[in-house]
């Protein structure tokens, strides 16, 4: 936690509202794909094993955060 650039984790102020709970969980998504491209920008050339995973993982939080919008609409 110390650690991590994003903000310290918390839970949306109501949790009776689906919309809410999505909206909530995919401001945080939107968070972690952030992080994991301005990860990718400073290991790209200089650590392949490091990109392909972290490029593995960012295409999963892609397709989250493309469910959560669907789920949304």
């Amino acid at each position: 936690m110390e650690r991590s650039l994003l903000e310290e984790f918390s839970l949306p102020e109501s949790n009776s509202e689906v919309g809410t709970i999505l909206s909530h969980v995919l401001l945080r998504v939107r968070l972690i794909i952030g992080e994991y491209g301005r990860f990718l920008e400073r290991v790209r050339g200089r650590d392949e094993i490091s990109h392909r995973l972290v490029l593995g993982l960012l295409s999963v939080q892609v397709a989250r955060e493309s469910e959560i919008e669907a789920a949304l609409a």
